[in-house]
């Protein structure tokens, strides 16, 4: 963990001769729906579909 926002993923080819390993990272940009148990440290912005300016279709 990067930080409660930001997450080190990593990755390897499922197929046993290639050899392959990657490393990325997962990040959380906008709040779908509010927590039942919010964490005091994170503060996420709505997304743009739940202020209704657009964005995804749901």
């Amino acid at each position: 963990q990067v930080d409660p926002l930001l997450k080190r993923l990593y990755g390897q080819c499922t197929n046993l001769h290639c050899g392959f390993t990657a490393q990325g990272f997962l990040t959380w940009d906008a709040e779908l729906s509010p927590s039942a148990m919010p964490n005091p440290e994170i503060h996420l912005p709505k997304s743009l579909a739940k202020q209704g300016k657009g964005g995804a279709c749901v």
